[in-house]
């Protein structure tokens, strides 16, 4: 039976392949999101969700560095206050709602990252 990975799996998965082979994937984990190792091993395994909400500015702003985005919309479904907070102070990041997507900021990014719940969101209005 092939079960499809979930977007966590693939979001560990591409880190993984990101990360020189040097550095210990679990520490960077663990390091990256300020928890305990046993905390990162659970997120790798899928026995915990990974939370937009455990992501503090400075950690953010790893992320942002380590996949060396540059002008990037984050489109997010529903508020995430903390996601949001973390966010607001970087530069050439934008947060919007998956409401509030317009060609405009599209265009202007030159990365997108969509939570997958606004991915459904989106397509459902597409739809209608």
């Amino acid at each position: 039976m092939n079960q499809e990975k979930s977007t966590q799996e693939l979001l560990f998965q591409v880190i993984k392949q990101r990360l020189p082979s040097n550095l210990s994937f679990v520490h960077d984990i663990s390091d990256l999101l300020g928890i305990s190792y046993d905390s990162a091993y659970r997120r790798i395994r899928g026995e915990k969700e990974l939370s937009m909400e455990e992501i503090k500015t400075k950690r953010f702003q790893e992320v942002i560095d380590r996949f060396g985005f540059k002008k990037t919309l984050f489109v997010i479904d529903q508020p995430r206050p903390a996601l949001e907070k973390s966010s607001r102070n970087i530069r050439d990041v934008k947060m919007v709602r998956s409401e509030g997507v317009n060609v405009y900021d599209l265009l202007r990014c030159d990365h997108v990252v969509f939570l997958e719940p606004s991915v459904h969101k989106i397509e459902g209005a597409l739809i209608s």
